[in-house]
């Protein structure tokens, strides 16, 4: 097999993950391949980060408060598959469990310092390779999250917010190195338009950058960051007035953050690869204060639109490179 066919293909599948900005990516996977993807995270949270440390004309002193822990565990199920050379799809849904210690509660059905999990979102994407060259690519995306049930989303232990999205991307990358690339870099900005609550628009914008080295066929090393606006929202500060709004603060925050990350994928198998990646927020504001692990299985595919390329490879990377934290 190639070894740059190789890599471009490994590339096609690493980016497949939980955030909404890492569902679409820049690499596609080939003709009639694809990859499933299995995961498991787990995330901690120590403290509430606010926008400011001044409540009601009163200086607290402080923006981040300890009300409590959150924990957290994911189980995702993803995958993504080459329709074309020059379209893919990417799915993916979660089971999500957390649990809530403290004294603070804000629900006591969820709030009482056990678990409690239930089905999450499901994200279903299309995207499309609009330049798909040697070492360049520019693939714009579209994907669309619906719940998947009426779960609950008022209290510390909520598995998520429940809220209709349509994700427009924008996703470039580019291998270096002379001859066999070494390194890559990739880049996505994705604007979300999100159904608003009691009129607080909550569209927003993330972004996310991936730095990567291949340490051998079998070896790669990764570090990624990623950033969060939302263009609207409810300021947890000085912006719940209503009970209404101490009843969507989570769903509706005006969450914004930084966080980095990194991580490493080891090919185990000509089409299984093993995963584990590290992330931590470095700073936000209506929002929480995560960091978590997460591990993981990528299995390659040849699907029915595809016949076996001596040329390629489907040796999957999957990196869960975000926090499922709101």
């Amino acid at each position: 097999m190639s070894r740059r066919t190789s890599r471009l293909t490994i590339l096609a599948v690493m980016f497949f993950g939980f955030a909404p900005c890492v569902l679409a990516q820049a690499w596609l996977p080939p003709k009639g391949q694809g990859t499933l993807a299995f995961s498991y995270q787990n995330n901690d949270v120590d403290d509430h980060l606010f926008s400011t440390s001044v409540f009601g004309g009163v200086d607290a002193g402080a923006d981040a408060f300890d009300l409590g822990d959150i924990d957290s565990q994911v189980l995702t199920v993803g995958g993504s598959y080459g329709l074309s050379k020059r379209f893919a799809v990417d799915g993916e849904f979660a089971w999500v469990t957390a649990r809530y210690t403290g004294v603070n509660a804000e629900n006591p059905a969820l709030d009482d310092g056990s678990f409690h999990g239930a089905f999450q979102d499901v994200r279903i994407g299309v995207r499309f390779g609009a330049i798909q060259k040697r070492r360049v690519t520019f693939t714009p995306s579209v994907a669309v999250v619906v719940p998947s049930n009426n779960y609950e989303t008022f209290g510390h232990a909520s598995v998520g917010r429940s809220l209709n999205e349509l994700q427009l991307g924008l996703n470039a990358g580019r291998l270096f190195g002379a001859g066999v690339a070494r390194t890559f870099l990739q880049g996505n900005y994705t604007y979300s338009l999100v159904e608003s609550l009691g009129g607080v628009s909550l569209n927003r914008s993330n972004a996310f950058a991936s730095f990567g080295y291949f340490v051998t066929r079998k070896v790669t090393l990764r570090s990624f960051g990623s950033w969060q606006e939302t263009h609207g929202g409810i300021d947890w500060a000085n912006g719940i007035n209503t009970a209404n709004d101490l009843n969507i603060h989570d769903r509706a925050a005006a969450a914004n953050f930084y966080r980095l990350g990194g991580g490493a994928s080891i090919r185990v198998a000509p089409d299984v690869e093993l995963y584990a990646n590290y992330a931590w927020t470095i700073e936000g504001e209506n929002t929480h204060d995560a960091e978590g692990f997460t591990l993981g299985l990528a299995w390659g595919f040849r699907g029915a639109l595809g016949q076996r390329d001596a040329t390629s490879s489907t040796t999957p990377t999957a990196a869960a490179m975000e926090l499922r934290t709101e």
